[in-house]
């Protein structure tokens, strides 16, 4: 728990998912909703594409966040679920995204 007074900023990453999940809010039909198609997409090997938009604070990396980590903790023997940063300014082409994804591929536990 925080000391009284300071101010911390908010990382969903760094979160784990039992905080996540005891934190949202009002998000939780949606998560379900997400997990469910990553999960049947993944048993059909049909891809599933996905925007999601809102202003800042909404919950849009707290969400993500948390499912990074069902995929992850669920799913893991159909997915390998690779956590970007919310704000990437170093991908400009797609072999820089290929890479950015091998990299954080690279670095999962047991890998």
């Amino acid at each position: 728990m925080p000391a009284p007074g300071r101010c911390y900023r908010y990382f969903p990453a760094a979160q784990d998912r039992e905080t996540l999940e005891h934190l949202l809010v009002g998000r939780q039909e949606l998560l379900e909703s997400l997990f469910n198609e990553a999960d049947r997409a993944s048993a059909s090997g049909t891809p599933r594409f996905f925007l999601l938009v809102g202003p800042r604070g909404a919950g849009k990396s707290h969400l993500m966040s948390l499912l990074y980590r069902r995929i992850r903790d669920e799913l893991s023997d159909r997915v390998i679920p690779v956590h970007l940063a919310g704000e990437e300014y170093s991908i400009f082409r797609a072999s820089d995204f290929f890479l950015r994804v091998l990299a954080g591929w690279g670095s999962r536990p047991g890998m």
